[in-house]
Formats: C-alpha cells, sequence, structure tokens
C-alpha cells in the first residue's frame, strides 16, 4: 500500500497504510464434495491483498476434483487441478468454487492364501474381488488368517494405490488410478514360550495390543515389543530366546523387541536375588570409602553375583590393612583398591586403617 510523508522534529517520517481487505466466500459444491481451509470455518472472511490461504477440496465417494474456479472478483489459485492448493487474495472481493467430475472405475483384485480378505466401502457395501471401485476411493479392510496361520502383511499392486498401514490386520486401502490387486500374507504360526520365574513379561503385537496366554501363537517373523518387571527382591538381569531365526534387539534393556524366527521359541526372563551391602564407615580422621566410584553414604542394593568395586582412601597419617565381610561375599584381593563380589545373602563389609 501507498504511505504519507510527515516532518516530525525536522525528520520525515512515513506512514505505511495497510493493506486492505476483501471479502471471500466459497461456494460450498453441492453433493459431489466439499471445501475446507484451516483459517476459517464460516463460508466468508475478509482477506488482506497477497494474503495466501491454504484451500482443500475433498470429494464425495466416486467424485475427483476436476479443477478450483474463481467465480467472480480476482485472485490466484496456484493450482487448480490440486486437490490442496493456495488461493491468494487478489485487488477486490472474490467468490471461489471447487468442480469436481466423476471418478473412473477400475477393478480391484483380491488375493490371499491361507487367509481371507473382507472388505466394506465408505457406505458399509461389502465388496468381492472383482469389484468397480472408484479412483480416491478409501475402503475399510480386514484380514483373517485359517486355523494354524497369521497376518504378516499387505501388499498392493497398481499405480497409487495405497494400505495406510501394511502390518495391521484392519486398516484401510485407498483406490489409485488403475486397476489395482490388493494380497493379504499369512504366515504358519509358531509357539512361543515364556519363561519368567520372578517377574512379569509383557508382550505388545505390532497394533498395540497386550497378548496374554503361555505358550503365545506367533506368526514366523512377527515383531514383539517385550517389557519386564521384576517381583520385588529380585533385578531383571538378561534375556535369552532359543528358536531357529528368532533374535533379540536388546538382551540386557528392560524393554527389548523380539523378532520370531519359523520355528518353535522359548525366550527367557533371567532375573538374580536383590541384596544390600552395607560398608561401616571409618571416622574422618581414618579415611573414605568409594563403591563403584562413588562416596559411600548410604546401603546400596545389588544382585547376587555383580561384581562391586570399591576403594578405601586412609586419611593422612593413616594406613590401610584390610577388609572383612560379615554376610556372603567375598573380595578381589586384599588391597585398598579391589572388587567386592556380593553373595546370596546381605552383607557387611569394613575397612580396617592404622
Amino acid at each position: 500500500g501507498g504511505g504519507d510523508e510527515g516532518d516530525v522534529d525536522g525528520k520525515t517520517e512515513v506512514v505505511i497504510a495497510p493493506s486492505p481487505k476483501h471479502q471471500l466466500t466459497i461456494t460450498q459444491p453441492a453433493a459431489d464434495g466439499r471445501i475446507v481451509t484451516p483459517h476459517f470455518s464460516t463460508a466468508t472472511d475478509m482477506l488482506g491483498e497477497d494474503v495466501g490461504i491454504e484451500i482443500n477440496a475433498i470429494p464425495a465417494e466416486c467424485k475427483v476434483l476436476d479443477h478450483w474456479q474463481i467465480v467472480s472478483g480476482n485472485g490466484k489459485i496456484e493450482r487448480i487441478d490440486r486437490a490442496s492448493t493456495t488461493f491468494t487474495m487478489g485487488t477486490s472481493d472474490a467468490v471461489i468454487t471447487a468442480l469436481f467430475k466423476n471418478a473412473q472405475p477400475h477393478v480391484l483384485t483380491l488375493a490371499s492364501l491361507n487367509g481371507s480378505i473382507a472388505v466394506k466401502n465408505s457406505n458399509n457395501v461389502v465388496l468381492t474381488s472383482g469389484a468397480d471401485v472408484c479412483e480416491g476411493s478409501i475402503l475399510d479392510i480386514t484380514a483373517t488368517p485359517d486355523a494354524n496361520y497369521a497376518f504378516s502383511s499387505w501388499e498392493v499392486s497398481g499405480r497409487d494405490s495405497k494400505v495406510s498401514r501394511t502390518k495391521f490386520k484392519h486398516t484401510t486401502f485407498t483406490m489409485g488410478t488403475e486397476n489395482a490387486t490388493l494380497t493379504a500374507k499369512f504366515v504358519p504360526v509358531h509357539s512361543l514360550n515364556i519363561i519368567s520365574e520372578h517377574g512379569t513379561v509383557t508382550v505388545t503385537d505390532v497394533e498395540g495390543q497386550t497378548l496374554s496366554g503361555n505358550p503365545l501363537s506367533i506368526g514366523a517373523h512377527a515383531t514383539l515389543d517385550l517389557a519386564v518387571t521384576a517381583s520385588e527382591g529380585y533385578r531383571f538381569k538378561r534375556w535369552s530366546v532359543s528358536g531357529n531365526g528368532s533374535n533379540l534387539s536388546s538382551s540386557r534393556s528392560l524393554s527389548t523387541t523380539l523378532t520370531m524366527g519359523n520355528a518353535d521359541a522359548t525366550l527367557t526372563a533371567t532375573f538374580v536375588a536383590t541384596r544390600t551391602i552395607t560398608v561401616t564407615l571409618p571416622s574422618a580422621e581414618e579415611g573414605t570409602i568409594t563403591v563403584n566410584g562413588i562416596p559411600y553414604t548410604a546401603p546400596v542394593v545389588f544382585g547376587e553375583g555383580d561384581v562391586v568395586e570399591i576403594v578405601a582412601t586412609p586419611a593422612a597419617g593413616k594406613r590401610f590393612s584390610g577388609w572383612s565381610v560379615t554376610g556372603a561375599g567375598s573380595f578381589g584381593d586384599s588391597s585398598a583398591t579391589t572388587t567386592f563380589i556380593v553373595g546370596n545373602t546381605d552383607a557387611t563389609i569394613t575397612a580396617t586403617f592404622e
């Protein structure tokens, strides 16, 4: 916009006039689709000149966008053939709309072995293999395995056709711009036996569902999320798995991922009993003790069999003379810097200075 010049204290001041605003009206199509914009929810709004807003044309079933149209006024639509585009306000009020046309139907072929596929359109009508499906149509699809099989994944052929979540047995399919084949892949199931004597193992599948029972029936090559909680008095130590092709992403983490192989498998969560280690603190005049590099201040809980580093540092004029323990456990050697192997009971460690 233009501006006015004024003289303020001998200096020239330029005042920029705000850009004028004009009314934008969005005319909704009849039954062929609708127009949405995140910028306003009413049919009209005021926009400044050269201000751009996002506009989206959403077609009804079996309709596709033909083109955007400026019915009156002026402005600019960035791509008139794109369902999502931008309108930039011109120098006058404007009215815009979207024109839709019939979508081209294409043949959808369903393929599955060792299971079945159920397909419904947006009107909840069941479709069978060989049905005509309009471009852009979104279908609800469900894969159901036969006995002793599990769903593995979806595969799609046909330009622009896609499945929203290929590993989910219940998901959606969008029809592309040519004939398409939708295939549900099924795999044999195998037994997964879980051993967890002193804790609880939670198993979650790729769809986020918690699986119950033991043993579990799991499809070959399926990916499972594992989490473990130790019972009171125990601490988790490691995971292990046996079974051809089965493997773990991490054997030491409380949460990990198991990939099932092509045979029955056994998953084991190993725990160790926890033991409290107390250190008899010497007086400040005698010295200090660190446990795993941290100055000792209070009893510490370890797992049975843990190897703990302990260091006795004598004060000035003092000399370390030895370690002793009450309870189970053993020292690596008798030096001031040594290790202590946690035994099968709580223990109290004492450092002697002289």
